[in-house]
Order: structure tokens, then sequence, then C-alpha cells
């Protein structure tokens, strides 16, 4: 156990890269730390006057760990993160005498769930993106929700409260439960002058501890602990991908035998314990098990795994043979901050059975927990693409908008209902989670693409999604992460759609909970789904809405990018308003812009080409549902044949038509407008 305070732990904000978080925002100050031998023994810098093969373990707790580093910790350094709170500025005026007959929990501090629910949502997730929004859900007995964050709340984040000031929100923790079996306890008063300043309530400050760790220490990482301690009182937080547990609160001055228990407990776990995967954090193990090195000096920055390649070993969706690749777990694509749910990270690889003479082909390796009772992403994949060779549509070669799987791996070992089991805890069956690993050809985002090359590519995916929803490939997530693309050896730009997580396959036996889905990116949710009938599972997703998605793709694209793909630095950016977990702002929002909004908004000068095309699909997606008009235009498609043609002249608006609410009828109007605005749709 280590000081850390005054030093900050830095982050690194990865999120989606649609805008990173600012550096300053990443900086945190846990009190004290658990951390093993190596970087406890770096942080003590130069003040040992020792090297550090030379420090062992009692001289640096006698001498080193109860005073300020001098150096920073990483995150990756550490196994437990402590939050001491004063909240008396007093010590109780006598010791108590330890009785195992009448010791007692004290009173517990409010489900930790529902502190993150309302205050923790925002901590982080302002600047991470669109994608930080991703939700997804599946109603169980308990209504249970599963979720990239904290299920969308209507409730306003509460303003930054200082310890005192939470205190009046939360239960008495500072007496017993059982004030009768313990002697009086003497506190004194915090005069106005003493108050801390304010800051993040003692809970939500451990929240944020914790997704520091769960994001920040290394691939796989499927634990994170956390200890609250204010004044006499102890409660331990024990994250994992699927929730929280929450331990009573212990008196660890009445009830000393337990702590001194936990304590121990703590110093005989094994690094794997504390959350660390074996096999796909190789180097963040080896950081903390390994000796130090005999002799070495410390120098001025921190101590960190070595971003050193490993091979890892899948099985291919193919053959029966398993396939080697070299992961590079320095090369991040896609570190979701979260802590519950998918929690998806992607990073770089290559294919490791090559020889010298050859060049290692890109790969890109993706790393997160589903649901174990879901249609595997693998399975869907698979079979949309031997749907996509079929006779009928061979020739169309649909399938070069998918991803091509090259080796796959489920890990059960660090399963997270292990532990819940063994506790007593019943969860519904699809709230178990899995860790699964997924390696894809590399891809390239679309917003990376321009004029026509992106509509192209766009509508790539919208005509692979519109056959592969005919035949029950359901996506269920469009969003401008999901789609991407790659070149062939002519230059010439594909479109893929991607990130199958959520999606399914409609007749398939084991789907047994399809329709009662949550499922999307709120940014790019259609108008029809952003409200609580759907959050509760009373809505069925249709074709529609994903189109609506792909509209409010390109939509988002005209608004925020520039023609490099970065986000636009100068000028309106009314897209803005729509990243955020609040379905019903989002509502709002987006309602406000398709009914009016849109009409006056200045784009920016790289994408007035493409707006025009946009901003008539908004209109006959969006602005029709808000105009609650099943005919929304001036162009009208009939489902019963399969003539490219409307039935109805862009110029003559009065003739009825018989159906143009289709799935069939809504695809035609899209490919219809990209034609009348000069795009090419093959």
């Amino acid at each position: 156990m280590h000081r850390n305070d005054p030093k900050v732990i830095k982050g690194k904000g990865m999120g989606d890269k649609l805008e990173p978080i600012k550096e300053e925002d990443a900086h945190r100050k846990p009190d004290l730390i658990i951390t093993s031998l190596y970087p406890a023994t770096h942080a003590t810098g130069s003040k040992s006057g020792h090297s550090i093969g030379d420090l062992d373990m009692g001289e640096l707790v006698e001498k080193y760990a109860y005073k300020e580093p001098e150096l920073n910790f990483s995150w990756k350094a550490v196994l437990v993160a402590l939050e001491l709170k004063l909240a008396t500025k007093a010590f109780r005026t006598e010791i108590l005498q330890y009785d195992a007959t009448t010791a007692s929990h004290t009173k517990d501090l409010p489900p930790w769930t529902n502190v993150l629910s309302t205050s923790f949502r925002g901590v982080r997730a302002k600047a991470q993106g669109p994608e930080s929004a991703k939700v997804s859900g599946s109603r169980g007995g308990n209504g249970s929700r599963d979720s990239t964050l904290s299920p969308p709340v209507t409730e306003a984040a509460p303003v930054r409260k200082s310890s005192r000031a939470m205190k009046q929100m939360q239960p008495d923790v500072k007496i017993a439960s059982d004030p009768s079996s313990t002697p009086k306890v003497a506190y004194a008063d915090v005069p106005p002058s003493e108050q801390e300043p304010e800051q993040l309530p003692p809970v939500i400050q451990c929240g944020v501890y914790t997704l520091e760790m769960m994001s920040q220490r290394g691939l796989g990482t499927h634990r994170a602990i956390v200890m609250l301690m204010e004044d006499e009182k102890l409660w331990l937080f024990v994250s994992d991908r699927e929730g929280v547990l929450q331990s009573h609160g212990l008196d660890f001055v009445e009830d000393f035998p337990r702590f001194v228990v936990l304590l121990y407990a703590f110093q005989r776990l094994e690094v794997q314990n504390y959350g660390l995967h074996e096999t796909l954090n190789p180097g963040g193990l080896h950081f903390h098990t390994a000796c130090p090195p005999e002799n070495s000096q410390p120098d001025r920055t921190e101590p960190e795994p070595a971003h050193e390649t490993f091979p890892l070993v899948l099985k291919s969706p193919h053959t029966e043979a398993d396939i080697l690749v070299r992961i590079d777990p320095g090369d991040f694509i896609y570190n979701a901050t979260a802590i519950i749910g998918r929690c998806p990270q992607v990073v770089g690889a290559s294919n490791a059975n090559i020889s010298k003479m050859e060049r290692p082909k890109p790969y890109a390796v993706k790393i997160y927990w589903p649901d174990k009772n879901r249609i595997s992403e693998v399975d869907i994949i698979m079979a949309a693409r031997r749907f996509l060779r079929t006779v009928g549509l061979k020739n169309l070669r649909l399938d070069r908008h998918l991803p091509e799987i090259l080796g796959y791996q489920d890990y059960t070992s660090e399963a997270p209902e292990d532990i819940r089991q063994k506790l007593g805890i019943e969860l519904p069956t699809s709230s178990h989670r899995i860790l699964r690993v997924i390696a894809f050809n590399m891809l390239q985002p679309i917003r990376e693409l321009h004029g026509p090359e992106f509509v192209k590519a766009w509508f790539d995916c919208v005509k692979c999604h519109y056959h592969l929803w005919k035949e029950g490939y359901e996506h269920r997530d469009p969003s401008l992460s999901n789609l991407m693309y790659y070149k062939d050896s002519e230059g010439t730009v594909y479109g893929v759609l991607n990130d199958w997580d959520l999606g399914n396959i409609r007749e398939d036996p084991r789907n047994n909970h399809a329709f009662m889905e949550r499922t999307g990116t709120i940014p790019f949710m259609p108008l029809a789904l952003l409200n609580s009938e759907y959050w509760d599972g009373k809505i069925t997703r249709t074709y529609y809405h994903d189109l609506e998605s792909f509209v409010w793709v390109l939509a988002f694209q005209c608004l925020s990018f520039d023609k490099g793909g970065d986000r636009l630095k100068e000028g309106p950016r009314p897209a803005d308003a729509w990243e955020t977990g609040d379905y019903e702002q989002c509502y709002e929002k987006k309602l406000a812009f398709v009914s009016g909004g849109m009409e006056k908004e200045d784009i920016a000068q790289a994408w007035k080409d493409v707006w025009p095309l946009a901003h008539r699909l908004l209109k006959v997606t969006a602005g029709a549902w808000a105009n609650r008009q099943t005919a929304y235009e001036d162009v009208f498609f009939d489902s019963d044949d399969d003539s490219e043609e409307p039935v109805q002249d862009i110029n003559n608006s009065d003739q009825p038509v018989k159906d143009t609410t289709s799935d069939k009828a809504y695809y035609k109007k899209v490919r219809y407008f990209i034609k009348y605005y000069g795009y090419a749709t093959q």
C-alpha cells in the first residue's frame, strides 16, 4: 500500500478519436494505491539513494510508502485504488474493545449503480464523441439493461458537491447500525472555514478510478477493485463487465480483525485476480511479477509495461486449423471508456505465419465482452457472407461490403458470473458475459472519405444492409463508427458494414429475445425510437428504423467534419447537440432540427455538394415521421414491382399510390435520390 496524493495519475482518454478528451480532464489523484514492488520502488525516484534492485519490500514500506512519491504512478501500476475522506476532522475519543459477538456492519451507502446512473454518466462521456452514447439491451426478469454507458435517464446530472454535501444525500454512515452495542462516539463539528473545496462526491470519485482502471490497464482487463474509507468506515467496490459488487460498510476500528483479514487477502491475490488478463496482457503481468533489474537506475518517466508485440492463437472460421496473429498492444485503434457492457477494445495486429521475405498483412483485433447467450458476431457474419454468395446475389458481390473474419477465440476462465455464483447472486441469464477476441481485415473509417467516394461507400453499406435485412440478417445499429471502407488495387472504394455484435438472425433458434432488444447509438437513432416505450421493449425495431439511422449518419458527417475527416474547429456544429446519453434530450434536439433548423444551417464548404442529398433524405425519413405523415415528399415508389422508377413524378405529388411505406419502397426512394443528385449507386 503506497501513498499517491498529491501526485496525479494521467489517463489517456482514448474514446473513439472523434473528439479526444483533454489531457487535464483525465488527471486523477487517488489517495492511496496498492501496487507491486517494481512500480513502487520506481516511484521513490532518487529519494532512496539506492538502485531499484537493492531496495527490498521491508525498507520500501518502512521508509518510503507513506511519503509522497517523487515520480508519478501510471494506471497500469494500480492494483487497488483507495479514496480517503475525513468528514468529521476529528478522531474517536476512546479505543473500542473488539467483541465478535456485537460487531456489526455500518449502515450502507446507496447502491453504487444508482449513483452511477444519475451522476457518473457525464464525468468522461461528454468528450467521447457520439459512440460514447452507444447502448443496447434486452429486458430480463428484473428489467436489466446491457449498456456501454449507464442506461439513459431523464434527471440532469447533479452539480459538483463537497464530501460534506454528499453526506447530506446519503444515510448517516458514522454510527454502527446497532447503537446500543457500542459506546457513544464523540465527533467534532467542522467550521465552515475548514470545509473542503467543492469536488466530485466520494462515491463518484471511486467510480472514476474504476473507469480508468478498467480502460487503461491493458487488453482484456476484467476487474477493478476500489475502496472508499470515510473516517473509520470502509466500503469495497469490485467491478467487472457485468456490474459492481458493493460490500457492506466495515468499521475497521470496531471490527479491526476483519480489516486485517481483508489486507491479508489482498496480499495473497495473484496479479490476474486484480483484473489483468494472462493471455491478452502479458506485458502487464510481467510488469508486476518480474523482479526489478539489478542495479537499474530510475529514469524520470513513468514505468510502463513494454509495448512488445506478442503472438495469439485463434480459431479459423473456415477450417479446423488454428491461425497465429501478432498483437501490437501499443497500437490502439479504439478503446471504449466504460465499465459495464461490451466495452470493446480494438488494436492493430499482423499475420504471424509469414517468412522473412513476406510483408505482414495488417489486421484489426477486436476484444470485447458480449452477452454469452446472444448469437455470436462470428456466426452472423459468416452466415451473411454465405447468403450473399448465393446464385441470386452472386453477381452483385455484396459480400465485399462485410468484414472478413480471419480468426476468433472465446475466453471463459474470467467469466464475471463465476464470482456471482460463489456469492449466490442470481442475474438473468442474458446478463452473463464472456470475453471474445476476433481478428478482422484492416479497414478504415468512412469519415475519412469525402464527396462522391463517401456517398458511394455509404450507399454500399445501405445496399448490403437492405438485402441482408430482407433475409433476416439484422444489423440494428448503423452508426458512423460502424461504417468502414477499403480500397482495392485499382483504388476503387468499397464501403463495409462493420460491427455486428448487436446483430441478429431473425429465424435462428438461438434468438430467444430479439424482439425485446433496445439497440442503437443514440446520436444516430431514429426519432421513433428515442422514447421510453422503446427502452421498455414495447416497440419492435424495423428496417425503416435502421434506414433512418443511416440517414442521420450522412447528416452528421456533413455537419461535423472537414474534408479530411477531422472534426470542424470553427463554425456551427449543430450535430454536437445530438451527442448525449439522454435519449429524450437527443429527441428534442433532432426534432427541432428536422422541423426547421436544417433549412437555415450554414453547412461547411467541404460538404455543400453532399448536403442537398442529406437534406432531402432527412425530409423523407425523419421529417416524414416528425410530421406524422406516411407520405411526406414529392416522389413515391410502389413496393409491388421491381422498377427503379417512381410511380409519382418528382414535380407531381397529387396522385395516390398503393404502398409507399414498405421496406422495398423506402430503399428504392433512397436509391432514387442518390441518382437524382448525380451519385453512382453501383
